[in-house]
């Protein structure tokens, strides 16, 4: 009951936040989105009804209300299209570049860590432990350009920017291009060419966004074997002669998905918002991410807002979706109401 109930004050906040993003805006927000064009009194007024500006703060928010709740998200000021139709493919851009990001950062820091702690002490396991360091503190800017001189312009190996080659021209049926590609008449003129070409353009942004999760879930892991297995009944299980691999998968394994998963959702909220903001710009990748830093440098007020409130209730969900998954991993987790 308690976690509804945050979940919904939560979701409040950040409807309250993207509100008052435009009405308290340094400056007059109208004149900043219509720069010189502002001193037409006839643009102005315009611009001002078209907000919803010109009406009292609390018919505002009425408004705003009603047309968030119908799916009337208004319309872009640069683009002039409708926010819904601009929004949704660049989501699934952003979902599908950070499903794949998540699944890969959780396997392989989950693998590391695992190695990391039956490695524990040794020379190899204090190597890699400083190197994990050295890595994690790499700005994600920097060494997205990095990436993009080492491996796209020296040795040509990765493209530089977008979702897929330029020649191919796939039909968005789900706007999942690793799946569009495979599908219909996309893979009856291309084959695998193009789905191809997709994995290709995703393998610099999947890895400058995964090095952070990699290593903050190696050390988590890390740190969560070694407690188990100082525990009283793994050294019990020791010395009646069970196998290592029997009492991971029967007593470790469990016991340290719980954080694991904790600490990976974490990871894939700075996936979501600030790794994806950084790397979609850098890779040009049409994400939501890219698409939030055009709207603040072209000062489009309603996107960056709508984009805001997108950003902070799909964070809560994901919050509350890996909380149950967590539930049912663990039913000592469940709070009984």
């Amino acid at each position: 009951m308690n976690r509804s109930i945050n979940f919904f004050i939560s979701i409040f906040f950040i409807f309250l936040i993207s509100f008052f993003l435009i009405r308290l805006a340094p400056g007059d927000p109208v004149l900043l989105m219509l720069g010189d064009r502002g001193n037409d009194p006839a643009q102005y007024r315009v611009m001002m009804e078209s907000l919803g500006l010109n009406y009292p703060l609390y018919e505002q928010f009425k408004i705003y209300t009603l047309n968030i709740f119908t799916g009337n998200f208004g319309h872009s000021i640069v683009s002039g299209k409708s926010i819904t139709l601009e929004l949704l493919p660049r989501w699934k851009a952003s979902f599908e570049l950070g499903l794949i990001v998540f699944i890969f950062s959780f396997f392989i820091g989950g693998m590391l860590g695992i190695y990391l702690a039956y490695n524990f002490n040794t020379k190899t396991e204090k190597i890699l432990s400083s190197s994990m360091l050295v890595v994690y503190c790499i700005p994600i800017f920097w060494l997205g350009l990095l990436l993009i001189n080492i491996f796209s312009l020296k040795f040509n190996l990765f493209p530089v920017s977008g979702r897929v080659g330029y020649e191919f021209d796939l039909i968005p049926y789900t706007g999942f291009y690793l799946i569009d590609s495979l599908t219909g008449d996309n893979y009856k003129n291309y084959g695998f060419t193009a789905f191809f070409s997709c994995l290709n353009h995703m393998v610099l942004p999947i890895i400058t966004m995964s090095i952070v999760p990699i290593v903050s879930i190696a050390k988590i892991t890390k740190v969560s074997i070694l407690e188990v297995l100082r525990k009283d009944y793994i050294l019990t299980a020791k010395s009646l002669g069970m196998s290592e691999s029997r009492i991971f998968f029967k007593h470790v394994l469990r016991n340290i998905l719980v954080p694991v998963l904790t600490i990976s959702s974490l990871y894939l909220i700075n996936v979501t918002v600030a790794g994806a903001i950084l790397t979609e710009t850098i890779f040009s990748w049409p994400g939501i991410g890219r698409f939030l830093v055009t709207s603040v440098l072209s000062r489009d007020y309603p996107v960056i807002q709508i984009v805001i409130l997108f950003i902070g209730v799909f964070i809560l969900i994901v919050n509350l979706i890996l909380e149950m998954l967590v539930k049912i991993i663990d039913p000592k987790q469940r709070v009984k109401v």
